[in-house]
């Protein structure tokens, strides 16, 4: 099953965590949303803070806790740091990161692109996972206080999981199995809100 979380208490963590970086200005802070995660129905926010004048830290987290017809989800919970460095200046064109993530999942009845599950049509998968990668963005300045941000990883992620015959209510056919994946790791057309940004 799903660990429940309190997504109040994760917001007002990340938040803590953002406040700690040092004397963070208020101008090197930005909150966004990855527009691709909010058309597969999965809540999301990032919150990102500048700490030298091309060093950046951002936090994300993610939940889906939907059940849709014919049974069909991607229920999960994930959180996923990164630190940037930042070509030109913070918030200004191009980007390069590392990153790691965590989170559960319980899912079946989908089709994952990449082949993360290639079974998952057909099987439903519960467990937890674990990665880290490497990624390229660029921010796209829209206004004063807004930007578009374009973002792709590459890396690992290691799943341990139990396996089930059917996505309803079949046994178990593999119980504490584990899968190593290389390849994507993250992707994001994401809008972003800029804190007193000039």
């Amino acid at each position: 099953m799903i660990m429940k979380i309190n997504c109040g208490t994760i917001f007002l963590l990340l938040l803590w965590i953002m406040s700690s970086i040092g004397k963070t200005q208020a101008q090197q802070m930005s909150v966004k949303s990855n527009l691709l995660y909010d058309a597969t129905t999965t809540i999301n926010l990032g919150l990102e803070a500048g700490f030298t004048p091309h060093w950046s830290l951002e936090i994300s987290g993610n939940y889906n806790p939907w059940t849709f017809s014919d049974n069909r989800k991607l229920k999960h919970w994930l959180v996923s740091p990164e630190v940037r460095y930042w070509n030109c200046e913070l918030y200004n064109r191009g980007f390069w990161g590392f990153h790691l993530l965590g989170g559960q999942y319980n899912a079946g009845n989908i089709k994952l692109p990449f082949g993360l599950l290639p079974t998952l049509k057909d099987t439903r998968y519960q467990g937890w996972m674990v990665g880290a990668g490497v990624s390229y963005g660029y921010h796209l300045y829209l206004g004063a206080h807004w930007n578009l941000e374009a973002a792709i990883g590459l890396g690992y992620i290691y799943m341990r999981y139990d396996k089930f015959e059917c996505f309803r209510c079949g046994r178990a056919t593999g119980q504490n199995m584990g899968r190593h994946y290389w390849g994507p790791t993250r992707i994001g057309l994401s809008i972003v809100y800029l804190f007193n940004h000039k």
